[in-house]
């Protein structure tokens, strides 16, 4: 009897989680590559709600010869050009790190959730942010 009860009440909490949106969490996934640039914007929502974007901006070094690698890694700051960005990240680049391999400068940042939000009017939706990125040429998925 006891254990019919726990059951009971374990069903009546994950109804009333459900009912109240947790668990309704989707991650839109976008990609766009140019050239030897490779960008991914991560949004994770909980329902309409933006709870977390991240961004990572690649670039491919692999090709270039080794003076031209060296003046790359020196010169080349992608968390600059997330800060500079009219499309990603303007005025909403939390925090950027970036790492430099033989064959790659990559860069790794976090968005403000809230500025992102603001600058939609409040009114962020994980379509509206997908119409977004793929009229740029991203290619989108929402998992």
């Amino acid at each position: 009897m006891k254990k019919n009860k726990f059951v009971l009440v374990a069903i009546f909490v994950a109804f009333i989680l459900l009912l109240s949106g947790c668990g309704n969490t989707k991650k839109l996934s976008c990609t766009l590559t140019q050239n030897n640039n490779t960008m991914v914007m991560n949004y994770v929502f909980d329902g309409n709600s933006l709870k977390e974007a991240t961004a990572k901006y690649s670039f491919d070094i692999s090709s270039y010869n080794q003076t031209q690698k060296e003046a790359l890694k020196k010169s080349l700051n992608l968390c600059d050009s997330f800060k500079n960005s009219a499309t990603f990240g303007a005025n909403t680049l939390s925090s950027c790190n970036q790492e430099i391999t033989d064959n790659y400068i990559v860069a790794n940042a976090s968005l403000d959730v809230q500025k992102i939000t603001e600058k939609s009017n409040n009114n962020l939706s994980i379509d509206d942010a997908k119409k977004d990125f793929e009229k740029i040429g991203m290619i989108c998925e929402i998992k």
